[in-house]
């Protein structure tokens, strides 16, 4: 079984974005109000919220056996693919060179063998390198659609 998910280093990141950004708001909104309390407040009210994300929403996996791949958000599966009845592509936007979004699209063979309505997944918390091993995983069983790389650059 081949298993992609967030790997450390992106946690890592995220934990230290979560609590970067809201020590900066806190002393941010502590400079503007002087007002001690409501600082600590909203920065404690933000730093759950991004903790919240950090941890719960970004938790995805992805596992792939015998043609089959299953998505699970939080240990719980959300979708069940068999690739060999499944048409794919993706889409990333890159800003400066990161990644700054990574689309999945699955279709699924329906019994009239026309493809049905894309399933969109995000899969930005895998990161781009880990989305592009599942990818190519996934290519060796399902049709592969023709995928998009968008490069956006800042004004």
């Amino acid at each position: 079984m081949e298993v992609y998910q967030r790997n450390a280093w992106g946690f890592i990141k995220g934990l230290g974005l979560t609590v970067g950004g809201s020590a900066a708001l806190a002393v941010l909104l502590y400079m503007f109000t002087a007002n001690y309390w409501l600082a600590v407040g909203v920065g404690l009210v933000v730093f759950a919220l991004l903790l919240y994300i950090t941890i719960f929403k970004d938790a995805i996996r992805f596992e792939l056996e015998n043609g089959m791949m299953r998505y699970l958000v939080r240990g719980k599966e959300e979708h069940r693919f068999n690739l060999a009845q499944c048409a794919a592509r993706y889409q990333i936007k890159t800003n400066n060179g990161s990644a700054g979004s990574i689309s999945l699209y699955i279709s699924e063979l329906k019994s009239d063998g026309q493809y049905g309505e894309e399933i969109y997944i995000d899969c930005e918390p895998l990161g781009e390198t880990q989305f592009m091993k599942l990818f190519a995983s996934m290519e060796k069983t399902s049709k592969v659609m023709e995928p998009r790389q968008l490069e956006i650059q800042k004004l």
